[in-house]
C-alpha cells in the first residue's frame, strides 16, 4: 500500500509539472488581452498583487510582464530571472513608451525610463570592485587568486544590482502631457510611480504606474502602441562586468519589443 501511495504521488507531481510546462509554453511573447487592474495596487517593487502570474513572457528581452489599467492609471509589472538583463535595467533603465496613435514609432512616443542614473553612479555600483577582478578573498600569499564559482558570480551581480537600485531616485520622462520636465523625482506630484527590487532569490521585480491623463488617454481612447526597451549600458557602465561572467557586448546592446493595448473597462 505504501508503494502504491508513493507511485500515485509521483504520478500527480509528474502531471502537475507537465501542465505547468505546457502553460509556460502557451504564454504569449506579447500580451494579447486587456486587463483591469487588481484592487489595492501598491507600487513598492514587491510581487504581491500579481500572484507571480504574468500576461506574457518575452524571450527576446527575458521579461515576464503584465500591462493593466483602472479608471485613473496604467500599470506595468515586470519580472526578470536573467541577471544580465536585470543588470542592464538597473544601470541603464527600462524605458516604457506609449504611442497613443497606435504607431510603433519611438520618436513620436511618450516615454518614461526608470531607473535614471548618472554615468558616475552607474560606473561605480558599490561592490562592483569584486566583479572587476581585483584581488579578493580567493587570493593566496603567492598573489594568485582562484576563480569565483558560478554561484559566487551571481551573488556579486545581485549585490551590484541592489546597490544601483538603492541609488535610483529619478525617472526620465519625455513628452508627458502634464509636465515639461525631462527628469523627475521618484517622489513627484505628477502621480508617476516606479520602484524596482532585487530579491534574495536573484529575481528582479519592477513596477510602474502612470496617470492616464499624463499619457493623453481616457476610457474612450482607441488601441495604442507601447514599447518595452531595456537600454544598453555605456562602455563606462559596462566596463569590468564581463569579468564576473557577463557578456560585454550584450550589456551594451539594447533589446526591445512592441505591443498593442486597449484600455480595459470595468
Amino acid at each position: 500500500m505504501t508503494r502504491k501511495f508513493y507511485q500515485s504521488l509521483f504520478l500527480c507531481f509528474l502531471i502537475a509539472g507537465t501542465q505547468l510546462s505546457a502553460n509556460a509554453q502557451k504564454q504569449p511573447s506579447v500580451q494579447e488581452n486587456s486587463m483591469y487592474a487588481p484592487q489595492g495596487i501598491r507600487i513598492d517593487g514587491k510581487n504581491k498583487e500579481w500572484n507571480n502570474t504574468f500576461q506574457a513572457n518575452n524571450k527576446r528581452t527575458n521579461l515576464q510582464y503584465t500591462l493593466c489599467n483602472d479608471d485613473k492609471n496604467l500599470y506595468l509589472a515586470v519580472k526578470c530571472n536573467d541577471l544580465l538583463s536585470s543588470r542592464k535595467i538597473a544601470g541603464a533603465g527600462l524605458s516604457f513608451s506609449v504611442n497613443i496613435n497606435g504607431k510603433k514609432d519611438e520618436k513620436e512616443s511618450i516615454s518614461l525610463t526608470y531607473p535614471a542614473l548618472s554615468s558616475s553612479t552607474n560606473s561605480n555600483p558599490g561592490r562592483g570592485g569584486q566583479a572587476r577582478g581585483g584581488r579578493g578573498q580567493g587570493g593566496n600569499r603567492m598573489g594568485t587568486k582562484s576563480q569565483p564559482s558560478s554561484k559566487e558570480k551571481d551573488s556579486i551581480q545581485a549585490a551590484n544590482i541592489k546597490s544601483l537600485l538603492a541609488q535610483a531616485k529619478e525617472i526620465q520622462i519625455k513628452g508627458l502631457k502634464t509636465s515639461t520636465d525631462s527628469l523627475i523625482s521618484m517622489y513627484n506630484e505628477l502621480g508617476v510611480k516606479a520602484v524596482a527590487s532585487m530579491g534574495e532569490d536573484h529575481v528582479f521585480f519592477y513596477e510602474m504606474a502612470i496617470p492616464l491623463e499624463a499619457l493623453g488617454l481616457n476610457q474612450n481612447s482607441k488601441e495604442f502602441a507601447y514599447q518595452l526597451k531595456i537600454n544598453g549600458l555605456s562602455e563606462r557602465g559596462a566596463g569590468g562586468f564581463g569579468g564576473a561572467g557577463m557578456n560585454f557586448e550584450e550589456l551594451m546592446s539594447p533589446t526591445d519589443f512592441w505591443g498593442k493595448y486597449t484600455l480595459a473597462r470595468k
